[in-house]
């Protein structure tokens, strides 16, 4: 039987940039094109002395389909330490009913995305060494206006995150 709890920690989208965005229609061969510079604000919630963040993946999503993921390097915090992890990425190839769904928010002036993250952390606490722990990371309501010079930006500040850490209290062998 495994034995685990979960753990809140403190997550935000402080900057997000769009670069080089284009969309060109009609339907049904449209083209959807764009990088993005995401920035995640993250905060070692433990009373551990460090977290490993081995494999952390962000997908940027839009209506639950994702448009863009990459893989940031791994990283390590101390305890209560709130770090800045940013990762560039390009859109992926999409279904042309999304490019024309982004294509009619695009009127309304801006548009709104998930920014989610999933990945593995390894907890040291003390002297002993971590074990592997699953995390994610979830930031609706992102909201980017985009601009006439095929670029956008976070609309109204930075955006909140619900983030989980399952630790695992106990496993069998």
């Amino acid at each position: 039987m495994d034995v685990s709890q979960s753990k809140s920690f403190f997550a935000r989208v402080p900057n997000l940039l769009v670069l080089g965005f284009s969309l060109q229609l009609p339907l049904p061969s449209s083209l959807f094109d764009a990088n993005w510079k995401i920035a995640f604000l993250l905060r070692n919630p433990t009373d551990s002395d460090h977290i490993f963040y081995d494999l952390f993946e962000v997908a940027l999503l839009y209506h639950g389909v994702s448009i863009s993921s990459a893989s940031v390097s791994p990283f390590y915090q101390c305890k209560g330490d709130e770090g800045l992890v940013e990762t560039s990425m390009t859109a992926l190839s999409v279904d042309n009913n999304v490019v024309g769904n982004i294509y009619e928010d695009l009127k309304d002036g801006a548009v709104n995305f998930t920014v989610a993250g999933d990945g593995t952390v390894r907890i040291k606490y003390g002297f002993r060494r971590g074990r592997q722990h699953h995390m994610k990371v979830s930031c609706d309501n992102v909201m980017v206006r985009f601009c006439g010079n095929n670029s956008g930006t976070l609309v109204g500040g930075s955006a909140g995150c619900r983030a989980l850490i399952k630790i695992k209290l106990w496993e069998p062998l």
